[in-house]
């Protein structure tokens, strides 16, 4: 009755999956945002040609005709970026939803799950790491629109002049090499960052539902201390990623822009020197303006990848917890018997415990701390390999009853502090239909 272990996936395994199954989408807003990139990289060629072809020579028919071509490009450019886009995006939101039902199906398994984490940070798991681990689908339309803009970009400066365009081919991928080694450093600051902000999290989760009690026994200072300790640390390791990923940002920014001014510089040069016309020049300042842009997202991709992969190493946690109580093959009667042999957990030492069908039985408990122990074996919320002895439901050990059948005729709940918003009144109505509200009398 109690879950086994099974391989875990890595935060990287849950990305390719990810990737898998939403692969037809995106292969073709990938596509489209080729086209996309294309046309936005000819744009300053085609103007280049339009003053070469129509301006220099003053042809009407050249300007009709190339003023067509560039209202052509910007169609592909609108049709490419929109369709594209809405692609991606759906792709995105539909991974992320997919991932959120996952966690909450799996935080809400009938059996419970084995994690060390609290509340409030699986919460935060399930929705700000899920959406980040969905960010990811991003990365590979992106990346390719980047490297199909920028080798547009080369090809187009090769035909105008080849250093030029050899300039972009080989600067491109060594700034992609220097860039890419930073990416481990992210994604160890990223992932530190995450998990103090969700540990804050699941503090300020468990101070605020067990407000009451902690006034009782005065314990809310010391309690607001431990949550103020663990917020300052998540701020901390939040401005401590902001600084990085600021330099990081900085200084990719700064080299696709030396890049860029070099061949900018390259190309006024050879237009001094006569090597190339006037339109050559406007399309080469152009594309050395345009090809920041595409410079600049490819070296953000490792630190985007590195956030998803820190998410999504976040989600593996929940969805590959071992389940503490699986379903056994025997059922019980409607009215079974309860007994507990040698029952070992927590303050409890041995206790042994007959209930026959239809008896009532209370148990005195002079320590709240043996009460606890006893409801958690009760509620078959832990597995019975986390307590000594056995119990036993007609006979049949716990771990051998089907879950529903066991659930069916236990009820245990936890003495525990809950605050709701609205009145008593109100949550005790949620759900009902008008006709039902009659039998509500507080």
């Amino acid at each position: 009755m109690f879950g086994k272990s099974r391989p875990k996936r890595t935060g990287g395994a849950l990305v390719r999956r990810a990737l898998k199954r939403n692969s037809r989408t995106l292969a073709a807003g990938t596509v489209l945002n080729g086209f996309y990139q294309i046309a936005e990289t000819m744009v300053p060629v085609m103007i280049g040609v339009v003053v070469d072809r129509a301006v220099a020579t003053g042809s009407v028919d050249s300007l009709l005709v190339t003023l067509l071509g560039l209202a052509a490009v910007f169609v592909v450019i609108t049709v490419g970026w929109r369709h594209g886009a809405r692609l991606i995006e759906a792709s995105v939101l539909q991974e992320a939803h997919l991932l959120r039902v996952e966690t909450v199906a799996k935080v809400l398994h009938p059996g419970g799950i084995r994690t060390d984490l609290r509340s409030g940070e699986v919460l935060t798991v399930s929705t700000s790491d899920a959406d980040q681990t969905a960010v990811s689908l991003e990365i590979v339309p992106w990346v390719v629109g980047s490297l199909v803009a920028t080798t547009t970009a080369a090809v187009s400066l090769l035909v105008i002049d080849v250093p030029l365009g050899l300039a972009v081919l080989v600067g491109t991928p060594i700034i992609l090499v220097v860039l890419h080694t930073t990416g481990p450093l992210i994604a160890r600051k990223v992932e530190a960052a995450q998990a103090s902000t969700a540990r804050a999290s699941g503090m300020a989760t468990d101070l605020v539902s067990g407000i009451r009690p902690l006034r009782g026994i005065g314990a809310e200072n010391t309690a607001s201390d431990r949550y103020r300790v663990a917020s300052r640390k998540a701020l901390s390791d939040s401005l401590r990623v902001a600084k990085v990923m600021g330099l990081y940002q900085t200084a990719s920014t700064m080299i696709s822009a030396l890049l860029a001014v070099a061949v900018a510089g390259g190309a006024g040069w050879l237009a001094l020197r006569g090597d190339i016309s006037i339109g050559d020049l406007i399309a080469v300042v152009g594309l050395s303006q345009f090809i920041i842009e595409p410079l600049t997202s490819l070296a953000l991709a490792p630190k985007t990848l590195a956030m998803a992969r820190g998410s999504a190493d976040r989600l593996a946690l929940v969805l590959d917890a071992d389940v503490l109580v699986t379903s056994g093959e025997h059922s019980v009667s409607e009215l079974p018997s309860v007994a507990l042999r040698g029952i070992r957990h927590r303050s409890l030492r041995g206790l042994d415990l007959d209930i026959e069908p239809g008896e009532l039985v209370g148990v005195v408990s002079y320590s709240p701390q043996d009460s606890e122990a006893l409801v958690e074996v009760l509620s078959g919320q832990i597995s019975p390999t986390d307590y000594d002895g056995s119990l036993l439901l007609d006979g049949i050990p716990i771990e051998e009853v089907e879950l529903a059948s066991a659930r069916s005729v236990m009820l245990v709940e936890p003495h525990r502090h809950d605050l709701f918003a609205g009145t008593v009144r109100s949550n005790v109505r949620v759900g009902m239909t008008d006709g039902r509200e009659s039998v509500v009398d507080l």
